[in-house]
C-alpha cells in the first residue's frame, strides 16, 4: 500500500489572531538550519525502523513552508527521496504565503519536485485581511498566484475564509469571482473557527467580535458551491472543490483512511495501525527525535470501535459518502451490527432531508452539511 507523508514547518512571520495550529512567530523570516537537520533525523528514524516506505503523496504544511530558503528545500525533498520510496507520479504540495512565494523559492520547489502548491490567500479584499492580521494585501497574492503559473504550476490551491468579522455578502462573492478567474485547479473554503486561546476567541468572549449571522454564513457557503459548480469544479469534500482530475490526493488518504506518517513537531500519523502525534513543543520534539525516540513507541494499536467512528464520520465528510458494503468488508459486520446497541436515526435523517441514500451510500445533504457535527457525533460511541 502507497502511504503519504506529512512534513510540517512550524514558523510564520507572524501568527494570525485566529490561527489555532501549531507555528511559532519567526519575525526574521530565516528557518533555523537546525529544524531541517531535525526533520531528516526523524525521517531517518522510520527509514531505520520501517525500511524505505513507499509514499505516493507528499505534503509540506505548516506554519509556512515558503519561509524555507532554496538551500532548505532542496535538502528537504533530496531527504524524503533518500529515506521515502517516492513514486514518479507522486503529488507533492507545499503550502506558501503570498508574501514569501518569491521566484527563486518557486524556481527551488519546482527543481526539486514540488508539484502542486496550495496558496493561503483568505480574502482578496484589503480591509478583511488586516481584520485578520494576514501580513500580505490583495496584490501580493496576485502577484504570486501569477508568479507561480507563468513558472509551470498547474496545480494550483487556493485556500480562502468565509464568515469573518463584518463579512458581506458582496464581498465574499467578489472574492470568489476574482480567484475563479485565475484558473485555480482547486479551492478550499472555510468558516472562521474560534480556536481556544486565540486573540479572535478571546475577543468573541468579551462580545468584540462582530460576525456573521448562521444564516449569512450558511448562505456564503451554500451560494459558493453553486458558483463553483458553474465553474466546473466539482465539490468532493465538504470543504473543498476541485476541477476534473484535481482532487488532492493527499487529503483524500485522511478520508479514506489510508495510512499516512507525519513528520516534525505537531504532525500526527495513522500507521501500521496506531493513531499518534508528535510533541508540539519544539524542544520537547527535537529532543525525543535526538534520543532515537517516535511517538509511535507509545501508542497503542487502534480499536475496531475507534477504526469504525472514524470510518464513518470521515467518509461523511466526502460526495461519496459514507458506503455501508465497504464498512461491511473492511469490518465483518455490518452498520446496523455496529451500532445495535446505540442505534443510528438513519430513517429518521433521511425523512428530515439531512442525508440521501444512493445504493450503499448515505451521503450528507446540503441541509445535512449544516448540521454534519451533530450527525458525525452519533457515530461517537
Amino acid at each position: 500500500m502507497k502511504e503519504g507523508l506529512y512534513i510540517h514547518i512550524p514558523y510564520c512571520k507572524r501568527k494570525c489572531g485566529y490561527c489555532g495550529f501549531v507555528s511559532y512567530p519567526l519575525p526574521s523570516g530565516q528557518v533555523p538550519d537546525e529544524l531541517t537537520d531535525c526533520l531528516l533525523d526523524e525521517m531517518a528514524l522510520y527509514h531505520s525502523r520501517f525500511g524505505r516506505r513507499t509514499v505516493d503523496t507528499v505534503f509540506i504544511g505548516g506554519g509556512t513552508p515558503s519561509l524555507l530558503s532554496d538551500a532548505q528545500i532542496s535538502r528537504l525533498m533530496e531527504g524524503i527521496r533518500t529515506h521515502f520510496a517516492v513514486t514518479d507520479d507522486a503529488e507533492i504540495t507545499s503550502e506558501a504565503n503570498p508574501d514569501s512565494l518569491s521566484r527563486e523559492v518557486l524556481t527551488a520547489m519546482q527543481e526539486s519536485g514540488i508539484n502542486r502548491l496550495s496558496i493561503g490567500a483568505q480574502s482578496l479584499d484589503d480591509s478583511l485581511l488586516a481584520v485578520l492580521g494576514r501580513i500580505h494585501d490583495t496584490v501580493t497574492f496576485l502577484r504570486a498566484f501569477d508568479r507561480a503559473a507563468a513558472l509551470g504550476f498547474a496545480n494550483i490551491n487556493v485556500d480562502l475564509m468565509f464568515g469573518l468579522p463584518g463579512h458581506t455578502y458582496a464581498q465574499w462573492m467578489e472574492t470568489l469571482a476574482q480567484t475563479v478567474s485565475l484558473g485555480p485547479s482547486h479551492l478550499s473554503l472555510y468558516t472562521i473557527q474560534l480556536e481556544e486561546g486565540t486573540p479572535f476567541y478571546q475577543a468573541y468572549r468579551k462580545g468584540d467580535l462582530d460576525l456573521p449571522e448562521t444564516a449569512l454564513d450558511r448562505r456564503m457557503y451554500h451560494d459558493a458551491a453553486a458558483f463553483l459548480k458553474q465553474h466546473g469544479m466539482e465539490h468532493y469534500e465538504i470543504s473543498n472543490f476541485a476541477q476534473p482530475g484535481a482532487q488532492c490526493r493527499h487529503n483524500l488518504k485522511y478520508w479514506d483512511m489510508t495510512p499516512f506518517i507525519g513528520i516534525g513537531p505537531s504532525a500526527a500519523s495513522y500507521f501500521e495501525g496506531r493513531r499518534y502525534q508528535n510533541a508540539a513543543a519544539l524542544e520537547e520534539w527535537a529532543q525525543g527525535i535526538a534520543a532515537g525516540l517516535l511517538p509511535f513507541n507509545k501508542a497503542a494499536e487502534e480499536s475496531v470501535d475507534d477504526a469504525m467512528e472514524i470510518f464513518c464520520f470521515t467518509a461523511l465528510r466526502t460526495a461519496r459518502g459514507l458506503d455501508q458494503e465497504r464498512f461491511h468488508e473492511r469490518f465483518g459486520i455490518t452498520l446496523k451490527e455496529a451500532y445495535r446497541d446505540d442505534p443510528l436515526p438513519l430513517a429518521q435523517w433521511i425523512d428530515e432531508g439531512l442525508l440521501r441514500q444512493s445504493g450503499s451510500r448515505l451521503v450528507l445533504t446540503a441541509a445535512g452539511i449544516d448540521v454534519s457535527n451533530e450527525i458525525m457525533s452519533a457515530f461517537m460511541r
